[in-house]
């Protein structure tokens, strides 16, 4: 990423891999992460869910069926 920052040079991040309009196609440095970026956290009594970006939508609404939320 610093270096990508010195050479002003794009970065496009594929995460979760649902998008279908071509968020992950870039003329120039592509960062494909793995299962590390996961995590989630249910707050507020579930009324929130903060997620990072590799968590896709259903499986968020799976974190949240025990509080009968989506």
């Amino acid at each position: 990423m610093q270096e990508a920052q010195k050479q002003k040079l794009p970065v496009t991040f594929r995460v979760a891999g649902t998008s279908l309009a071509g968020q992950a196609v870039s003329d120039s440095l592509l960062v494909i992460t793995g299962d590390h970026w996961k995590a989630y956290e249910i707050l507020d009594d579930a009324k929130k869910i903060r997620l990072q970006p590799g968590v896709i939508g259903g499986r968020a609404n799976i974190y949240l069926a025990p509080y009968h939320k989506k």
